[in-house]
This record gives structure tokens, sequence and C-alpha cells, in this order.
């Protein structure tokens, strides 16, 4: 029986392919906040997001929702990539992208049903919890 790719092979193969084996151009701390998307933010009163020298965003709101929704915003642009592959994940969808080496870990995690458990997490949030999330997921979705 022939030997089957690896995750790990995979996922570096697929890192190689993206890139072509270099790595991302420097980015500069004013390219990086100005490829934020700022203008409409659905916040209740303006919200200031603020990088370190290591390019660490801080965040400064009048309410715990509207800093939700910057962090929300800040997350997506840093991390958009992770957050996507985790999806992938969670839905078992991971041989969309990385081919048929993951069909075995899709099919794992289809048995795992990550997501059975979300509806009764959902219900069970006191409602500033789901507030502060509703914020964090419009920040997103901006």
């Amino acid at each position: 029986m022939p030997a089957r790719p690896r995750l790990g092979a995979a996922l570096l193969l697929a890192s190689l392919l993206t890139r072509a084996g270099r790595p991302p151009p420097p980015v500069t701390l004013a390219e990086r906040l100005a490829a934020i998307p700022a203008g409409d933010a659905p916040v209740g009163a303006p919200v200031t997001l603020h990088w370190n020298d290591q390019q660490v965003p801080f965040i400064e709101a009048a309410s715990d929702r509207d800093a939700a929704v910057g962090l929300g915003v800040a997350h997506a642009h840093l991390r958009w990539a992770q957050m996507e592959m985790l999806r992938r994940v969670a839905q078992a969808r991971l041989a969309a992208v990385l081919g048929s080496a993951a069909i075995e870990l899709d099919h794992a995690l289809l048995a795992l049903d990550l997501t059975r458990a979300v509806p009764a997490i959902e219900a069970a949030l006191p409602a500033a919890t789901r507030a502060w999330i509703d914020g964090f997921v419009a920040g997103i979705n901006h």
C-alpha cells in the first residue's frame, strides 16, 4: 500500500505555493493602518485603534460593545486567513483547500461534529455576553 502524504506536508506545500518560497514584503505601520476599514463602523461612539512599535493593536472605546466591534475589525484584519482555516476545520471542509490529503481529516472532524453544541451554548449565553459577541461579529463583518 503506498504511503499517504501527511497533513503537515500538505500544509507546508500550500504555504510554499502561496508564497512561492518568498517571505511576504515588509509592511509599514502606516500601510497597515491605512488598510483597516475605518469608515461607517457599526459603533455608538468613536473608537480609537492604535498600534505600538511591535504593531500590537490597542483599542479604546466608550462601551464594551464598541470595544468588541473594534476588536473584531482588528482581528479580521490581522487574522483573516487563520479564521478562515478554523472555520473550515469546524465545518470539516479542509479538503476543499488542501486537496485529497485532508479527506481523512475531514472524515474525522465530521465524526466529532464540532458544531453540534453551538445552539445550546448560544442559548445559555447571558445577555451581556451575547451583546459583546454580536459587537465582535459586527466588527469582523465590517
